[in-house]
């Protein structure tokens, strides 16, 4: 199940450089507004792990993770802007199923979900952008660089 996960993903650089730290204080400041929509997506990850480790259903992992996705974004908070909600409705007319975008938000990666077959109309719908290999690490998070 692992490896068709890896197999129906693409990571993708935006080019896109933000201020985490700015993002981060907003949200923090604003939380207890967002507790409802902060309520679904906690249990929309309860949903995503049964439908992942539970089923074993990837078609509907993918669509949790735009449902994910829609909420998120109603959050506000800087989490996306045009140009990258531009790339994921893109990627989401050639095929996408979903996707996240990685770090605290504005810019910096986007984790988009799919099956293998769409991958290349996705790629040439967005333009080529710049790609990093997927794998899913079984060891879990770990430092791997402090300066």
């Amino acid at each position: 199940m692992v490896r068709e996960l890896e197999q129906r993903i693409l990571l993708l650089y935006t080019n896109q450089k933000r201020d985490a730290d700015v993002i981060l204080k907003q949200q923090s400041a604003q939380t207890s507004d967002k507790m409802p929509i902060l309520r679904q997506m906690r249990d929309l990850a309860n949903a995503m792990r049964q439908a992942f480790s539970g089923r074993g259903d990837l078609d509907e992992f993918g669509r949790l993770l735009h449902e994910g996705w829609e909420l998120k974004r109603s959050l506000g908070f800087g989490i996306s802007d045009d140009r990258i909600d531009g790339w994921y409705e893109t990627a989401r007319k050639a095929g996408a199923q979903g996707g996240k975008l990685l770090g605290a938000g504005g810019g910096g990666f986007l984790l988009i979900m799919a099956p293998r077959e769409r991958h290349s109309s996705i790629r040439e719908a967005l333009g080529h952008p710049r790609e990093l290999d997927f794998q899913v690490d079984r060891l879990g998070s770990r430092i791997v660089f402090v300066s």
